[in-house]
């Protein structure tokens, strides 16, 4: 169970070292979510699980950290990984922005609202992506 934690909290690092950043997304968010909220529309409320997708993303950012992790020699016999590696991670990353901006042109409504609860999912991949480099190109701990 601590291997779990502490792969969670390498990942959640940057998030929780930046957590005013965090903090004032994720408010954002809540804001969005809950202020005259126009998801007690049924049909607002059938579109929602479009605003799930994008949180798919840190989890698929993490999973490729981890498939794709660094596993060569330490320092001072390293060796630089393949290129595709980091172009796999760049590419998931480049997926959810583009997702980030589609899915409020989607769902239409309120596009600034649908903005503020996409950006903490972008804002965890970002974080999690800075792990899942760090562990790709086995330059960390």
């Amino acid at each position: 169970m601590d291997v779990l934690y502490d792969a969670a909290l390498e990942f959640f690092e940057l998030a929780i070292y930046a957590w005013p950043v965090s903090l004032a997304l994720f408010v954002l968010a809540l804001v969005a979510l809950f202020w005259r909220t126009p998801f007690r529309n049924p049909e607002a409320r059938a579109n929602l699980w479009w605003l799930a997708i994008p949180y798919l993303f840190p989890l698929v950012v993490a999973a490729v950290g981890v498939a794709l992790q660094y596993g060569g020699p330490q320092h001072p016999n390293w060796v630089k990984p393949p290129e595709w590696r980091s172009n796999v991670l760049l590419s998931v990353l480049v997926f959810h922005a583009v997702a980030g901006v589609f899915i409020p042109a989607l769902l239409g409504g309120v596009r600034l609202r649908i903005v503020a609860l996409v950006l903490p999912s972008l804002w965890l991949s970002l974080s999690f992506a800075f792990a899942a480099a760090i562990a790709i190109e086995g330059v960390g701990p």
